[in-house]
């Protein structure tokens, strides 16, 4: 597998794929795959998995200013026709390979409480879990949650999240409508 940064070239394609894997309005990730080529920024970076030169999912880095120990999974997925492979178990093993050479301690992404594929494939992966309801985050009380964690290195442990906010609201709102259908 390799990591492919999404660009102008590949950027239409990222979207069909985003738009296959997360298909609720408010999951639209156009914005920020162009955002991230409009600005550069090691603190964020999408790419395009590739197998054999097809293009198998989606995977993403970032941090959080309140947190800058953590790189945060987004926009991570595996097209359907692709699953059941050790695609997504790749995938991870490289977006934590690249949070390492980074700098970072500890993994972390956030998932709805109901996809339980995602759930078994991430406590598959060592990720432990916690339920996110965050009383200042408004769309965290809207949509139930789980802020899986990992830590990068073994024998150091991982603090729990602790409910603190990710202005999960704030993710949603910024990233616009699709730019790319």
């Amino acid at each position: 597998m390799k990591l492919i940064p999404i660009d102008r070239s590949n950027i239409a394609a990222a979207c069909r794929i985003q738009h296959t894997l997360f298909q609720e309005p408010e999951c639209n990730a156009d914005r920020d795959y162009e955002n991230a080529i409009l600005f550069p920024d090691r603190h964020r970076e999408y790419w395009l998995l590739e197998v054999d030169g097809a293009w198998v999912g989606i995977a993403g880095i970032y941090d959080l200013a309140v947190d800058p120990e953590t790189a945060w999974l987004a926009w991570f997925g595996i097209l359907p026709e692709y699953q059941r492979r050790g695609y997504a178990t790749e995938g991870l093993r490289m977006f934590e390979d690249v949070a390492r050479q980074r700098g970072y301690l500890y993994a972390r992404l956030f998932t709805e409480r109901t996809d339980a594929a995602a759930i078994a494939c991430y406590l598959y992966n060592g990720y432990f879990q916690e339920e996110y309801s965050c009383p200042t985050d408004r769309d965290a009380l809207k949509i139930p949650m789980y802020i899986m964690s990992k830590s990068l290195y073994p024998g150091r442990e991982c603090p729990p999240w602790g409910n603190r906010d990710i202005s999960l609201w704030y993710q949603f709102s910024k990233q616009g409508e699709r730019i790319y259908e």
